[in-house]
């Protein structure tokens, strides 16, 4: 994708993130599956390249799903219809010094489980 990008002259005006779904447990804590708070189901990788946004940085900001969203909005310019309930990155993907919020809440299942995640490492990675 990228060498298509950049052969077309696109990719120094594309923002590329990459990301997947929640993670899976493979017999840690006792679990299988993808439904608990443990780090391994609710650790993803985020990675984030475009214009502007500094190489080779690690951030360690909480982040969710609708912050993504928020961002992909802010970046193409578009105002949606309802106000986000996600924060936009771009100032933590700018400074890694911006503040940004050290807690936030975990649901799963049907609301099986609830739970309030602090501060955890190399969430977000430009």
């Amino acid at each position: 994708m990228v060498d298509e990008l950049q052969s077309t002259g696109k990719l120094g005006n594309t923002m590329i993130i990459y990301t997947s779904d929640n993670g899976y447990e493979y017999g840690d804590h006792r679990l299988v599956g993808k439904i608990s708070v443990y780090e391994g189901s609710i650790k993803v990788p985020l990675v984030i390249n475009g214009p502007g946004i500094p190489k080779n940085e690690t951030r360690s900001e909480l982040v969710n799903n609708l912050d993504v969203v928020a961002t992909i909005e802010e970046i193409a310019g578009v105002t949606p219809g309802i106000v986000p309930d996600g924060r936009s990155l771009t100032p933590v993907l700018l400074d890694g010094r911006a503040p940004w919020r050290s807690a936030i809440l975990i649901e799963g299942g049907a609301r099986r489980y609830s739970a309030v995640a602090q501060q955890r490492e190399n969430t977000c990675i430009t």
